[in-house]
Order: C-alpha cells, then structure tokens, then sequence
C-alpha cells in the first residue's frame, strides 16, 4: 500500500499504487476523498517533487502538500474543482483550508456557480457558514441569473435559507426568467421556506393577510 502523509506528520491516507498508477491518478483519488482540488495538490517522494505523469509502482511513501493559490496554473481550474468537488461533496475542513490558503472565495466555475450558489443548491449548511465567515458575496448570480437564495430555496433547503436571511441576502434578486426566491419556492411547495421568506418581507406578509382575510 502507498502512504500518503501530509505536511504536518498526519497520515492522510493509504491507497494501493496499482489502482492510480501515477501521481495524476493520484491525486484525483485524494481529490474523490478528500476534496483537496488536483491542481493545487503537490506530490514529493523523498523531498523532490513528481511530475503528474510518475508511475508510482515503487513508490511506498509519499508527501502531500497544498499550494498557495496564487501559485497554481490556473485560477479558472482551481475555481472550477473548489466548487465541482471541495463544495459540492461538503468537505468542510478542506474548504477552511483553502480558505485560509486565499483561495479566491467568490470565484466561479464555468457554469458561472460560486462556492456558496453550489453549498446552497447542495444544501451544506457548514459550507455556506464558513464561506459566509470568509466573507464572500452572498448576491453573486450565475450565467442563469441563480443566486445562493434563489437556489436553496427551490431546493427547500430551510436551514441554507435561514443563514442567508440572518446575513442579509437579498430576498429580491430575479433570475434570467424573473424567477424570485419566493416564487421559487411557492411554486416548488416549499411552504416552510415561503414562510420564512414572507417573514423577512413584512410589508408582502402583511398584503397576503389582508388579501386572506
């Protein structure tokens, strides 16, 4: 079995060699696991650093270490795997690392999703959390329009939902179709994410309980 062994003396995993055959095969197995996106992945063997295309058949030990950001090939890669696989598989840990690493938290895949459009479509509660912490914009759309609250709200998401009101998403942003949040989830059933929605617009509750009344 090959060992792969992080920066910091822990022991990230243990995989058999002739299952990824080389440094790229890899690191896409650490990125199915873990998250940690293949372009930022570094691979050493006895302190000198492989080229993706090393067979590993004799190797037994390895290193592991994540790039700065800034010193990947890339950066529209980089942004693609942060959100196609860290986010969207809810690899917390991975992400704070990332985060701290200054990967580009408002960066898009090429569906033009962010990070946190893709935790809340998901329905990752901590992911959203902590890219809120990092402070990303929580209003960007997508090349649909889509916004963090537009998605998790379709989706009924209740708790994404609730996160994003506390921070103060904007309940009024349309897709491309004019499609709101609350519209969104009225027409998707989701009447304990309306609730919410029709809380944090008052004047709109108001008009529906007269109209009811």
């Amino acid at each position: 079995m090959l060992r792969v062994w992080m920066a910091s003396g822990k022991l990230l995993a243990e995989v058999a060699a002739e299952e990824v055959g080389d440094v790229g095969g890899l690191k896409n197995r650490l990125r199915e696991l873990y998250g940690y996106p293949a372009c930022a992945q570094q691979i050493l063997h006895a302190g000198a650093y492989l080229d993706d295309a090393a067979s590993l058949s004799t190797v037994l030990e390895v290193q592991m270490v994540v790039l700065p950001v800034w010193t990947t090939a890339g950066k529209h890669k980089f942004a693609s795997e942060l959100v196609d696989h860290t986010v969207r598989d809810g690899h917390v840990e991975v992400l704070r690392s990332l985060l701290q690493a200054r990967a580009d938290k408002d960066s898009k895949n090429a569906f033009g999703d962010t990070a946190l459009i893709c935790a809340s479509r998901q329905g990752h509660v901590e992911i959203a959390r902590s890219l809120l912490e990092a402070g990303t914009n929580m209003d960007l759309q997508n090349f649909d329009g889509e916004t963090a609250l537009l998605c998790a709200s379709g989706k009924g998401h209740i708790e994404v939902v609730r996160l994003l009101l506390a921070e103060g998403a904007s309940k009024d942003l349309t897709n491309g179709e004019g499609t709101t949040a609350l519209t969104r989830a009225a027409g998707k059933g989701h009447f304990g994410v309306v609730r919410l929605l029709l809380e944090a617009l008052p004047w709109l509750g108001n008009i529906c309980m007269f109209k009811c009344t």
